[in-house]
């Protein structure tokens, strides 16, 4: 395939690359400049930008189907008395279902990577696999509570199953994190991951009552306890880590770990904290994430970099904080996190790409295009996305699914998990 006369945007140096040809061959980009080779499928970019596929680092995709079911609420009456309630009457292919809805929607928002870490992953890899999108996949173990050997075992059975069976998926263990997981459990997580040689994505700091919860337990912050049991390094994903103080953040930068950042959901549960202005300044590793829809609401990769930028505005009470190159650099922070090739257009990476509508409105003028990114830019403007060398989306369809049938079974599954079964949640918030 060959791409001609596009222009490539770089967030790392905010550049643009007028009049560029870009060549793929199988799954990977093999030229990248003035290229007068013939190809059997040539591509006009002249109308076009290109940049790297969007990463989505922490999100729980089949919660699509939970979308609008707990709104106005606290985060302990979010999980207590709604989700971890109506995720119990999670049945065989609700996953899927789920899934599949959750990854259209990322794919035609460019999003063309996620780490998802939820219940049944089987049908969620196979959802992936049948989109064909890249995907980190982690099934979250309680290791506590109703059916946690049951759950236990699925996941590891899971992990046998699926490690290294694929190029698009790589897997993790999923423990929640530290205020649901029993020290011991996490003690045993932290050695399986040594002698499987996978990465830990969990749930961390996302509240003050959990770093003080952890505090009072171990003496020491949730980051500080995990690194004591050998879970922090550069193969651990934390999720929010919303709550680090300044020597926790010191601490991940030391260890090279990465944190997903999701500021929607922490603006709907109106957590105000000076976040990101901190980690970016002790240059931690930061990317982006959605989280689940139903706390989210949508899979909006460009309305979080965007709410990132507000909320540290905010939160630091200074506008000239969050700038948007410091914002727009951490659209490839996401690589570190996979350890694949997959955030730069470069000869060597894998051609996982994203192609804007030069001409829409909302990029115009360009005065400064990156601005237009980071403030202005709608899904609506993407035209075409690439994963694997393969283009899955093109002018608002997916390639091989039509949404109406999906949609439909979507509002039945909705339904019938909102009803409550019991008062009594699969494990309890606070």
């Amino acid at each position: 395939m060959l791409i001609k006369n596009i222009t490539i945007l770089d967030f790392e140096n905010l550049s643009t690359q007028e009049n560029l040809d870009i060549k793929i061959e199988q799954n990977k980009i093999v030229k990248v400049g003035v290229i007068n080779d013939s190809d059997s499928e040539v591509i006009d970019g002249s109308s076009l930008y290109v940049i790297p596929g969007l990463i989505n680092t922490h999100a729980h995709t089949a919660m699509v189907f939970l979308r609008g079911s707990a709104e106005d609420v606290t985060s302990s009456d979010w999980f207590n008395n709604h989700i971890w309630i109506y995720e119990k009457n999670i049945q065989k292919g609700d996953v899927y279902l789920g899934t599949l809805l959750g990854a259209i929607e990322m794919i035609s928002s460019g999003i063309t990577t996620v780490f998802d870490h939820y219940f049944n992953m089987e049908e969620a890899l196979s959802a992936y696999k049948d989109l064909g999108m890249r995907a980190d996949l982690s099934y979250t173990m309680f290791g506590a509570g109703e059916n946690a050997q049951e759950n236990f075992k699925n996941a590891m059975n899971f992990i046998e199953k699926y490690n290294g069976v694929n190029e698009l998926f790589t897997i993790s263990l999923g423990p929640h994190s530290p205020y649901v997981c029993p020290k011991e459990f996490l003690e045993d997580i932290s050695r399986i991951r040594i002698d499987l040689g996978l990465k830990v994505h969990l749930h961390i700091s996302e509240e003050p009552w959990q770093v003080e919860k952890s505090i009072k337990e171990y003496g020491m912050t949730p980051i500080e306890f995990i690194d004591s049991i050998g879970l922090l390094d550069e193969n651990t994903i934390l999720a929010h880590a919303y709550y680090s103080t300044d020597s926790d953040l010191d601490l991940i930068k030391k260890r090279n770990s990465n944190i997903a950042h999701a500021p929607k959901t922490y603006l709907k549960f109106a957590w105000v904290n000076n976040f990101l202005n901190r980690a970016i300044e002790k240059d931690v590793n930061v990317s982006f994430a959605t989280d689940g829809a139903a706390s989210n609401s949508n899979y909006s990769i460009f309305e979080v970099s965007r709410l990132s930028a507000f909320l540290g505005k905010v939160a630091s009470g200074n506008p000239t904080s969050t700038k948007i190159g410091d914002v727009l650099r951490l659209f490839a922070k996401g690589e570190k996190f996979l350890k694949k090739p997959i955030s730069k257009i470069k000869v060597g990476y894998l051609a996982d790409l994203v192609f804007l509508d030069k001409y829409s409105p909302r990029l115009n003028p360009t005065i400064n295009i990156f601005a237009n990114i980071l403030y202005s830019i709608s899904e609506a403007d993407i035209r075409m996305v690439m994963i694997n060398g393969k283009i899955v989306y093109k002018d608002g369809e997916i390639f091989g699914y039509k949404k109406e049938r999906i949609i439909e079974s979507i509002n039945k599954v909705g339904k019938r998990l909102v009803r409550k079964n019991t008062d009594k949640p699969m494990q309890m918030f606070g």
